[in-house]
């Protein structure tokens, strides 16, 4: 971080500081809300919500939590849909002023039913996208000096699809937290669900 609290430059991308539909993996952080989606807008890679707590704060204040969740619906860069309602509010709760959203598949659907239905409904800078989420979210110094909270919340639908990311995941070091476990072992959904995180950590769940 530099004293004026911007990210180095290699970390915003140009294309992402007015179009939305975009190619390169990034947000920008100085905005409240933000979103990254492949050009042909049918894939959202990842989302960025910076809540009113951090209204005036410089980037060196910022210390956002990672969800990982089944894939993306309504939400955009501009509106929330009820997940996102649900997970703004979860994450405040724990004393964290921001949250970055990925997902196991990058297909906007609403109904998740039909995401097997889709050609290639992961999408092809998914894999991508959550190394750049896990790596971005890490630079911030609140997140360098405790550990970068990554919340696995995909669901049942999920579960027989997540081995490759989880075992991405244990790669970067990454320590995974969930909000409860399914009935199959699966990682709880959020919008459910209670606000309290786990003690469940996914590295000793999935060893």
């Amino acid at each position: 971080m530099n004293p004026r609290g911007r990210l180095p430059a290699t970390l915003l991308n140009a294309t992402q500081l007015r179009s939305k539909i975009i190619v390169e993996i990034g947000i920008d952080p100085h905005r409240s809300r933000d979103a990254c989606f492949s050009p042909c807008r049918k894939y959202r890679y990842v989302l960025w919500r910076r809540f009113q707590a951090a209204d005036g704060l410089d980037l060196d204040h910022l210390n956002p939590v990672v969800f990982i969740m089944l894939n993306p619906s309504k939400a955009d860069n501009k509106e929330n849909d009820t997940t996102m309602d649900r997970v703004e509010s979860i994450t405040e709760s724990w004393g964290h002023n921001s949250v970055l959203v990925c997902n196991l598949f990058a297909y906007i659907e609403s109904k998740s039913d039909k995401l097997l239905k889709v050609n290639d409904p992961f999408g092809p800078k998914n894999e991508e996208a959550i190394d750049w989420t896990i790596n971005f979210a890490r630079r911030f110094p609140k997140n360098t000096s405790t550990e970068l909270k990554v919340v696995c919340a995909w669901g049942t639908k999920g579960h027989p699809h997540c081995r490759k990311i989880i075992d991405r995941l244990k790669e970067m070091d990454a320590e995974l937290w969930c909000l409860g476990l399914n009935g199959d072992g699966s990682p709880r959904h959020p919008k459910p669900q209670g606000r309290k995180l786990t003690e469940k950590n996914f590295k000793l769940y999935f060893a």
